[in-house]
Parts: C-alpha cells; sequence; structure tokens
C-alpha cells in the first residue's frame, strides 16, 4: 500500500496526543522496522508507546520472528508483541 494511503498525518498526529495510546507496527522486513522508527520518530513517540509484532502465518514462523524482533525491540526501548491467534490458530481466518 502506498504511503500516503496507510500515513494519514492528521489522524496519526491525533492519535499520538491521545496520553494513553499506544501505536504497534507489524514487521516483516528491516524495511519495515526503518518506518516504523521513522513513524516514532515523527510524532515524538516516547519508546513506551511502540509495540512491534512479527508478521506470520504459523506458529513456527512466528517463534521465528519473535526471536529475530526481540533484541531489534528491546535495544530501542520497544515493547514486543506476540500473536496468540496464530498460535492458537494458524492461518484460520474468523476465529
Amino acid at each position: 500500500m502506498a504511503e500516503r494511503a496507510r500515513l494519514r498525518w492528521p489522524v496519526l498526529h491525533g492519535v499520538a496526543a491521545l496520553p494513553h495510546a499506544v501505536f504497534k507496527f507489524v514487521v516483516r522486513s528491516e524495511a519495515d522496522l526503518a518506518e516504523a522508527d521513522a513513524v516514532a520518530d515523527r510524532l515524538g513517540l516516547a519508546p513506551s508507546r511502540v509495540w512491534v509484532m512479527p508478521e506470520a502465518t504459523d506458529p513456527g514462523s512466528l517463534a521465528r520472528g519473535l526471536r529475530a524482533l526481540a533484541p531489534l525491540a528491546a535495544a530501542r526501548g520497544w515493547a514486543l508483541s506476540n500473536r496468540l491467534q496464530v498460535q492458537a490458530w494458524g492461518d484460520e481466518r474468523g476465529r
């Protein structure tokens, strides 16, 4: 999806102004992580307000993604999120 379609800056700034809002990014590559860095920086987000989770559709790829992403998230002070629905049901939709 084009940046203009997925990053609506006026809306994102409005959400960032909410005191308890957090931003969660699905990461599948270094480019996604770099974009999360750029968005967090542009919005002035404290690291505690940024969550990342690996893109995955099966438990094996989820585990590999979590292992790869964990040190990168920790180095930034970001929270790492699991995908419990993937652990429980894999790629099954509608549950």
